[in-house]
């Protein structure tokens, strides 16, 4: 990746592992191939305290020179920085943002007001939606984290221009030219459900990955199959997705 980009747009890579030692291992291998960032989600095996969060992150952040962008998702790492935490973690220096999962409008007004954008820059990891909600309630994120964007950057970027502007009609009319996509999704997903104790939305949110690569194969990019043990979609539903894309005027 780093070799293929050649220095045109940053490259953060994913280097989170269950536990310090390891992450801080996979961190200088980024660094040492040539990443400019390194994106590191919570240890997601044991759960450690606020103070062996801050611990872990220092930990990281100390061992190299790049940028450490912290991934506050408590679906997957069954923890959740708070935001006096986060604000404590802002002030590490080359930690520089936080791709921000929080699971309430609360927590991102919170995080909002305590983080100085100086310090850590703050991304809406949830998405369109959520970005334009928080903006609309008078807290914005820096920018968001979208999902859509990997196969129709103009579908986002039309919302983000809008709710930058502050025209939220706009921003709203922006979205619903992306209901079909999430209608399509939340269909699959239901297709999917199984007997489990954990909640539906974590045994099927490898979706986004699903769709996102088929999309992207069927515009025209290289999407390429899901690793085992993730799911493709069936031909049946890649037709069904075409359709779908063919309606909106993607393809």
């Amino acid at each position: 990746m780093v070799e293929t980009v050649d220095g045109r747009v940053p490259v953060v890579a994913g280097t989170a592992q269950p536990g310090t030692r390891e992450t801080i291992k996979m961190t200088k291998y980024a660094e040492e191939v040539g990443a400019d960032c390194a994106m590191v989600v919570l240890p997601y095996y044991h759960t450690p305290t606020k103070e062996g969060m801050y611990r872990h992150y220092k930990a990281i952040a100390d061992s190299v020179d790049i940028a450490i962008m912290i991934y506050n998702n408590p679906d997957v790492s069954g923890a959740l920085i708070d935001p006096e935490l986060m604000q404590r973690l802002s002030k590490i220096e080359n930690i520089v943002a936080v791709k921000d999962n929080s699971p309430n409008a609360a927590d991102y007004a919170w995080k909002a007001a305590l983080i100085d954008p100086e310090d850590m820059a703050l991304l809406n990891g949830l998405g369109e939606v959520h970005y334009v909600g928080s903006a609309a309630y008078g807290f914005r994120y820096q920018g968001f984290i979208t999902f859509i964007g990997n196969f129709a950057p103009s579908l986002s970027y039309e919302v983000y221009e809008a709710t930058s502007n502050g025209d939220f009609n706009k921003a709203m009319e922006a979205l619903k030219k992306q209901l079909p996509i999430w209608g399509l999704m939340k269909k699959f997903m239901k297709k999917r459900e199984s007997l489990s104790i954990i909640p539906s939305v974590l045994r099927t949110n490898y979706m986004y990955m699903s769709i996102g690569k088929a999309c992207m194969d069927l515009v025209g990019l290289h999407g390429g199959p899901l690793r085992l043990p993730m799911e493709d979609l069936t031909d049946d539903e890649k037709e069904e997705l075409k359709k779908v894309l063919e309606e909106i005027g993607i393809i």
